[in-house]
């Protein structure tokens, strides 16, 4: 997000050094309700590929995330009270859980990216991290009264869908094909299950959402990152990660017929996912699959985030505990557009975590 003045250089060798004339949209409102920006954080290449220099605040040697790893680990090492970050596949939710801190993803398509590095229009999503969940709701309270909110329906109170008496929780058990850990997902059941006037109950989605989620999602970025960076390829590609040059090689490549497929597989997921979750308000279930691994393991698995970003969904992340002292995160997912009732809901969830995150 674009900082004027500031270093805001997409963690890469070709635009370091670069300082924006303007703001974003997103820090301008945040300037104009008051926030003080105290400077930007780094961010892994191009928000995608190559890790950025932070570390996870609760062990220098583990990894604090993927592209928004720096706004995440600013707030667990209480540097800041809230920061501003990005997902497009999970590098909001998952540097939340690692860092033991909120962060909150919005409706896709709520708040205005203009500012902001762009990977793929109706992928990438603002995120909000802090220590408290009364600075996630302030701070979505500004932006959504500000001229960065897009249009009030997307976020609107009236999109609650309420269906009896108590919220209808599903818990959704792992739908992806990586490892996870069995402590972590022990950890977060038996959270859920204990969350008073809430009806959690278990439920599996169907297979062919799984298996089919990840191409979906893959070929839609990789022709979207050709189209926005293609240009810094053929000039620069020298400068570039092999794992950056692979996703827009990838994207260089997808015919356009490919793309349009993916696209209209998209919609059907969307179908299917809310097909399944039809008697529920919101879904609970993994943050990450793990407790944050090494460095040089990487920045850790996208699978629990991932189904929920290519569908647009509001979510958001609150630690619950923690598993050789590093920091668990559960996410809680709500129906497009339900985000003022799923800030209601994640207030009561993490009622007793509040305060406990920061190190």
């Amino acid at each position: 997000f674009d900082v004027a003045g500031a270093l805001c250089g997409w963690g890469s060798d070709i635009h370091a050094g670069r300082r924006p004339k303007h703001d974003a949209a997103i820090v301008r409102a945040l300037r104009d309700a008051g926030g003080v920006i105290l400077g930007t954080t780094t961010s892994t290449e191009y928000a995608m590929a190559r890790m950025a220099p932070t570390t996870n605040p609760f062990d220098p040697n583990r990894t604090p995330g993927a592209s928004s790893s720096g706004s995440a680990a600013a707030v667990a090492a209480s540097m800041a009270d809230v920061a501003i970050g990005s997902q497009t596949i999970g590098s909001g939710i998952r540097p939340a859980a690692y860092c033991g801190v909120f962060g909150y993803k919005p409706t896709q398509g709520a708040f205005s990216l203009s500012g902001a590095m762009p990977l793929a229009d109706i992928l990438d999503h603002p995120v909000i991290f802090a220590n408290e969940m009364a600075l996630i709701v302030k701070t979505f309270t500004a932006l959504r009264d500000s001229s960065a909110a897009y249009t009030a329906r997307l976020i609107s109170n009236d999109n609650r869908r309420p269906i009896g008496a108590l919220p209808h929780a599903a818990l959704v058990a792992p739908w992806f094909k990586d490892a996870f850990s069995a402590d972590v997902w022990e950890m977060v059941r038996s959270f859920a299950r204990q969350v008073p006037d809430i009806d959690c109950t278990p439920l599996s989605l169907p297979h062919h959402i799984g298996a089919r989620e990840e191409g979906c999602l893959t070929t839609i970025l990789s022709a979207d990152m050709w189209r926005y960076h293609g240009a810094d390829y053929r000039q620069h590609h020298d400068k570039m990660s092999s794992g950056l040059r692979t996703w827009l090689e990838r994207g260089r490549d997808i015919k356009a017929e490919s793309y349009r497929a993916a696209l209209d597989l998209r919609a059907q997921l969307i179908a299917d996912v809310w097909e399944a979750l039809r008697d529920y308000n919101f879904v609970v279930t993994l943050a990450t699959t793990d407790i944050p691994p090494l460095r040089s393991e990487g920045t850790g698995s996208r699978a629990p985030q991932r189904l929920w970003n290519l569908i647009g969904c509001p979510a958001i992340c609150g630690p619950i505990g923690k598993i050789a002292g590093l920091p668990v995160g559960l996410q809680i997912v709500g129906r497009p557009g339900s985000d003022a009732a799923l800030l209601d809901i994640a207030k009561h969830v993490f009622h007793d975590t509040e305060n406990a995150s920061p190190i």
